[in-house]
């Protein structure tokens, strides 16, 4: 699979699981135990997976600018 084709589903899985996460903590704010681990898992899941994608996408981001700006071609 491209990885450009699993960028959006990535995408759907980390939204998915931090606003879930957010959902248990703030649904179950007084709640103890697991049900309060859970929440900050799924929290922190979901802004792993996010954060690695933004910075996968600035770094190729920052690539492209790079050498659209230089006179150099891009190493093949």
């Amino acid at each position: 699979m491209k990885p450009k084709k699993f960028f959006p589903f990535l995408l759907a899985v980390g939204l998915f699981l931090l606003v879930l996460g957010l959902l248990l903590l703030f649904r179950y704010a007084q709640a103890r135990g697991s049900m309060m681990v859970l929440a900050f898992v799924f929290v922190g899941a979901g802004c792993t997976v996010l954060g690695n994608l933004l910075g996968k996408w600035v770094s190729r981001q920052a690539e492209a600018h790079f050498w659209k700006n230089t006179f150099h071609h891009p190493p093949e």
